[in-house]
């Protein structure tokens, strides 16, 4: 044999068990932190909530057609139009503001009012057409 005693072996063990257990450890934080930063960047953040008065706009809308005496046909044609602007306004804002748009009547406490955000893009978009 190579001539050493259990006694002068013992210690040379406890060394590599401690740095096992020391590598498992620094492994395992090391794993942790990865996965938390992962999820961190994957995960996108929480969508907030906001609101739209859209009764008011096409109220408002409607109101401001019948002052121009626009005739039936026309009115036809621009509603039309007017329509799906609203649609991709709305899917604009929601997308750039990273929320979720609800109908002002269902407002939650505190949500921001985008409204005016809505009605000047509406506004920007019928010049546009027109």
């Amino acid at each position: 044999m190579t001539g050493l005693s259990t006694k002068e072996r013992a210690p040379s063990s406890g060394v590599g068990i401690k740095m096992m257990l020391l590598v498992g450890l620094i492994s395992g934080v090391v794993a942790a932190l990865s996965t938390l930063l992962v999820q961190s960047l994957l995960t996108p953040a929480p969508l907030k909530v906001a609101t739209v008065d859209v009764t008011g706009l096409v109220t408002s809308e409607i109101s401001r057609l019948q002052e121009t005496g626009m005739d039936s046909a026309k009115a036809e044609a621009y509603a039309h139009v007017w329509g799906p602007l609203l649609d991709r306004s709305v899917q604009d804002i929601a997308d750039e503001y990273r929320v979720v748009l609800l109908v002002s009547p269902s407002v939650v406490a505190g949500a921001p009012d985008l409204t005016a955000v809505l009605k000047e893009r509406l506004d920007r978009e019928v010049a546009a057409f027109q």
